[in-house]
């Protein structure tokens, strides 16, 4: 009888490291797919109108750019399209550019990068910011 223990807690031991293997391994590929892969890319042009660093935790940077507006209805009242989009940490030149285009009222080109899946530590949206360009 002691024997069937101690083969029993021995399997049990030995299924428990290995799930935690894969589950962890599982994570890091997870993570990595969503990081390194996209769902979609393209560019949007508008005027940045909000650019900021938040979260309590893990801080990302998040803005907002108006695209423009829709005419709506009959009233000819125009509402205007914001999207929100991210910008990775390391990326310091696309965020200062965002800056200068924003205190100078610029109409700007954001080429993005829409992933999978949002990661809160990486940002609030699945927008994420590669490229800027001023529009004259």
């Amino acid at each position: 009888m002691e024997d069937f223990w101690t083969k029993t807690k021995y399997f049990f031991k030995r299924f428990v490291i290995w799930a935690g293997i894969i589950i962890v391994l599982g994570f890091i590929l997870f993570v990595t797919f969503i990081r390194y892969t996209s769902y979609s890319n393209g560019y949007r042009a508008g005027e940045i109108i909000k650019f900021s660093k938040k979260g309590y935790i893990f801080k990302t940077y998040e803005g907002e750019m108006n695209l423009g507006g829709f005419v709506k209805g009959d009233q000819q009242e125009i509402t205007p399209t914001i999207w929100a989009f991210s910008v990775y940490k390391g990326d310091d030149e696309v965020k200062s550019q965002i800056i200068h285009a924003m205190e100078n009222g610029n109409r700007v080109r954001l080429f993005y990068n829409e992933r999978y899946a949002r990661l809160f530590w990486f940002g609030d949206t699945k927008y994420f910011i590669d490229k800027l360009e001023f529009i004259e």
